[in-house]
């Protein structure tokens, strides 16, 4: 038996934060909006985030632009002009709570200016005690912690994140869109009529809805391993999925299967290394391993291959959060990050000069969910040491040795892969290696899609009534991330109003 619904204004096939601002959206207009979402509940990788907004305070397109140049000119300016619009539309109308805060760095270089975000969640009045709280979360974290990490994740970073998602599904609801969770959609299919036939199977059974506009909001690829493997090569066999594991590439199939065309380089992702553990990281019971255990220090380490050869240059990929590229696509997936003790000491830690978050031990955090983490007293032993994983042992010592001559003279900017930003040494015992693989959270190719989120075929055309969000959407971001919340946020609001005309 199939439950039929023929006559839907809207179908969202995905319940993250850029369904859930569509969903809401389309709601505002239309009367019959239906979610499809794959998870046993909405909310998707914004429940895993940070939940901080940034990186859109620039003065000006032109200066989001020059600070960003790979951003797609068209999305980009539309993303970045429509901002505004969709914040007001997410506190005022939603009532999404949201404390504006000061960042430590301007991202666009002006040392006379302070850099705000948006934590969302945290109201305004939670806003003026953030710094007491702060250092009070700083001061439990050193004496309790993990056990302090994980009950500030669970009882107050998860309920503020979880806010968000539960303003918006509310205002969805109200307005009379109707969600239906742990659902797959099999196939979409043009009737040629403007209408769409899909074809989903529900923990209740097989369903069927015929609608006047689909808006994929799926998410990438980053839970797909045959997918990560098909676009990233050997690289992608190893890679960590930083996201939410329903993530695996459903609408690019869907898309494709519409007749909608590719953008954007299907090998490339914004993500970080993450260490290897014994078992992967729980999203439901510990998803505050994928921040507190994501090597923020690879770009200060001396990263090496399996043949205990440099391939990337560490500080330059890290400005621009391509390390964890890097090791996919030059080390075929796998790394060793090797520190001494100085390089530990100053960069083994992470601050964040936003939210409640304390400075986090990396290493440590690691380690303490299995990692293998080798600590000697000299070089030879820690190359002894390595070669046991299988790093060529004299190829790894002939790198470190160049590479401590080089900082030695001043002529690292020489080496091959030439080394920027003042390297440090390698020389100050105990040295630490730990073996680092790619962690994707956001790929950046996808559906091609216009300024008005709709995903055209291959001459350029718009499929009618067919729209898409980032991160199925590809093109955005094509090497400089500048951030995901904000553009499935703003592409959702977008999509929401381009499948709900007002003419309708």
């Amino acid at each position: 038996m199939v439950d039929e619904f023929d006559d839907v204004d809207v179908v969202v096939v995905g319940g993250g934060f850029g369904g859930l601002v569509a969903a809401a959206t389309a709601a505002e207009r239309a009367k019959a909006v239906v979610v499809l979402e794959a998870g046993t509940r909405v909310g998707g990788t914004i429940t895993l985030s940070s939940g901080l907004l940034h990186m859109f305070d620039a003065p000006s397109w032109e200066v989001f632009h020059a600070t960003f140049p790979t951003v797609n000119p068209d999305l980009g300016k539309a993303m970045f002009e429509h901002f505004p619009e969709f914040m007001k539309w997410l506190g005022d109308d939603i009532g999404v709570p949201m404390a504006r805060v000061p960042l430590p760095v301007d991202s666009y270089g002006d040392p006379q200016r302070v850099p705000h975000g948006h934590i969302l969640g945290l109201s305004s009045r939670a806003a003026i005690a953030q710094p007491v709280l702060k250092r009070l979360s700083t001061l439990a974290y050193a004496v309790l912690g993990d056990t302090y990490l994980r009950t500030l994740d669970r009882m107050l970073l998860r309920r503020l994140r979880q806010a968000v998602v539960d303003h918006l599904q509310a205002a969805a609801v109200t307005r009379g869109a109707r969600f239906i969770v742990g659902t797959r959609v099999g196939t979409i299919v043009s009737e040629g009529d403007g209408r769409h036939r899909i074809e989903a199977v529900t923990p209740s059974g097989p369903i069927s809805l015929r609608t006047r506009a689909v808006v994929l909001a799926t998410g990438g690829f980053q839970g797909s391993s045959s997918l990560l493997t098909k676009h990233l090569g050997e690289g992608g066999k190893k890679a960590i999925c930083r996201a939410a594991r329903t993530n695996t590439g459903d609408g690019l199939r869907l898309g494709q299967s519409l007749g909608g065309d590719l953008a954007g380089p299907m090998d490339r992702f914004y993500g970080l290394p993450m260490p290897v553990l014994p078992k992967p990281i729980d999203h439901e019971e510990d998803p505050i391993a994928l921040l507190s255990c994501s090597a923020y220090y690879a770009g200060s380490a001396v990263l090496v291959d399996r043949a205990g050869m440099r391939f990337v240059d560490e500080p330059a990929a890290a400005k621009h959060a391509e390390v964890a590229y890097a090791i996919a696509a030059e080390a075929d997936g796998e790394c060793w990050a090797i520190l001494d003790e100085v390089i530990e000491t100053r960069f083994g830690r992470k601050g964040f000069g936003d939210g409640l978050l304390p400075p986090l031990e990396l290493i440590e955090s690691a380690r303490r969910r299995g990692a293998t983490v080798t600590v000697t007293q000299t070089l030879p032993e820690l190359i002894e040491r390595l070669s046991e994983e299988g790093v060529d042992a004299d190829g790894l010592s002939k790198t470190l040795e160049q590479y401590n001559q080089a900082c030695r003279d001043g002529s690292a900017s020489e080496l091959s892969p030439p080394r920027t930003k003042k390297p440090l040494p390698i020389s100050t015992a105990p040295f630490y290696a730990i073996k680092l693989v790619p962690g994707v959270s956001m790929t950046y190719g996808g559906l091609r899609i216009d300024e008005q989120a709709r995903v055209v075929d291959t001459s350029g055309e718009p499929l009618p009534g067919v729209h898409a969000v980032p991160g199925l959407a590809g093109g955005l971001y094509t090497q400089h991330y500048a951030g995901a919340l904000a553009a499935c946020g703003v592409f959702g609001r977008i999509a929401g109003q381009a499948a709900t005309p007002r003419a309708s």
